[in-house]
């Protein structure tokens, strides 16, 4: 009688590998055959699959929510020199996006979209901290604030098992959906940033005395929003590309008062130029899956359609993600990002735990986990990387200007 691969693994205890040979298909998209990720993962019975050299973890994601100690979730590695060399990871996979965008025309010919694309991912904050985490293995992207936040526990993991994360991040960051217009508080307003209280009131009085002529009504509401916590964390008023309200209309006279500063780069509002419009667009045909889809073309102003950037339809922006993710983890794999020896085969461990997890339920802010996945196995470079072979199934096209070929 044959022994599956996975059986095999569990009983030796070694390192979940690569099966030699494998397809892409077989190995990373099935959830029950032999030799699948996922078959690996359920035949181990331990929560640490392999500890590195450098002290990092691999841990069973399949295990994650039974058996993960809160404060090892909740906590990033204690390892000095592995926290830097994952913020150094990070940090080159941003710079890696900023290599991506540039490569798409000429440095004199940088339109609109790559400039501000530029800006934003070169002023872009990066904090490792335990908000928001929900699932100890996540990272999140808030525009306003213009923060990428990764989950403490993902540092004690191997910075390749993050690989697939941090890019699907980084795709929010790029979605036209999230671009904003950051008016700088003033440098007087900026003065009282260590007293909340006072760098409150002193901002509502200078925008009511900009304002006197506004409706009262108009003020309040403006003053409310302006000393919210998103804004006071920012030290800036942001108002979304999309957004063509009165809000916008008062926010853009503060400039002519001095209470905040212009943004050094405005948004575009329309598609056109976006390096990632075929992809956008190509998404905005087909998602939501249970919802009406509302296709998006150069012309169409950035939010004009409520579908592709409205909050209540996730799916969309989520798979728009998905894609400018894995074109970027491809990219940057291409471009030379260091991928310790040994570790190839971990850089889709984000979509794999997705899709072992979720073997595709029905999830209204996601596409079907397999197709996921399958998005993450298009570039050729991702699929070599994990030393898997043959093709998958695709939905729409990454632009091959965007994997560096």
């Amino acid at each position: 009688m044959r022994t599956s691969t996975a059986v095999i693994l569990a009983l030796l205890g070694l390192q979940t590998l690569p099966v030699i040979g494998a397809t892409c298909q077989e190995r990373h998209v099935e959830t029950r055959a032999a030799g699948s990720v996922c078959a690996d993962w359920a035949a181990r019975r331990t929560l640490i699959l392999q500890t590195y050299e450098d002290g990092s973890q691999l841990y069973n994601p399949l295990l994650f929510t039974k058996q993960l100690d809160e404060s090892v979730a909740t906590t990033g590695t204690p390892n000095g020199a592995l926290l830097d060399s994952f913020r150094a990871f990070v940090d080159d996979l941003r710079s890696s996006m900023v290599d991506q965008i540039r490569a798409q025309s000429a440095s004199e010919t940088l339109n609109e979209h790559q400039r501000f694309l530029i800006h934003r991912l070169n002023t872009l904050n990066i904090k490792v901290e335990n908000s928001g985490c929900d699932y100890a293995f996540n990272a999140r992207y808030q525009a306003a604030p213009h923060t990428l936040t990764v989950c403490p526990f993902v540092t004690r993991m191997p910075k390749e098992a993050a690989l697939g994360l941090i890019a699907h991040e980084l795709g929010h960051l790029a979605d036209p959906c999230n671009y904003v217009d950051v008016y700088s508080f003033s440098d007087k307003i900026k003065a009282q940033a260590a007293n909340r209280a006072i760098q409150q009131r002193l901002l509502t009085k200078e925008i009511q005395n900009c304002l006197r002529d506004v409706p009262h009504d108009q003020v309040r509401e403006l003053s409310t929003w302006a000393v919210g916590n998103t804004r006071m964390a920012a030290q800036a008023l942001t108002v979304f590309a999309s957004e063509n309200t009165s809000r916008r209309t008062h926010t853009e006279r503060l400039v002519t008062c001095g209470v905040v500063n212009a943004p050094v780069v405005l948004a575009p509002k329309k598609y056109e130029g976006s390096p990632y419009l075929s992809m956008i667009s190509c998404v905005s045909e087909r998602y939501p899956l249970n919802g009406t889809p509302a296709p998006v073309t150069g012309s169409s102003d950035i939010g004009s359609s409520a579908v592709v950037c409205d909050a209540q339809t996730p799916q969309v922006k989520e798979t728009v993600a998905d894609y400018i993710g894995s074109s970027l983890t491809a990219f940057a794999l291409k471009r030379g990002l260091a991928i310790d020896p040994g570790r190839g085969d971990l850089i889709g461990m984000f979509y794999n735990s997705v899709h072992c997890d979720e073997k595709d339920r029905e999830n209204p802010s996601y596409a079907q986990s397999s197709v996921r996945m399958s998005i993450f196995l298009q570039p050729g470079k991702s699929r070599d990387t994990l030393a898997c072979t043959g093709e998958v199934s695709r939905e729409c096209t990454i632009p091959p200007g965007l994997l560096g070929d």
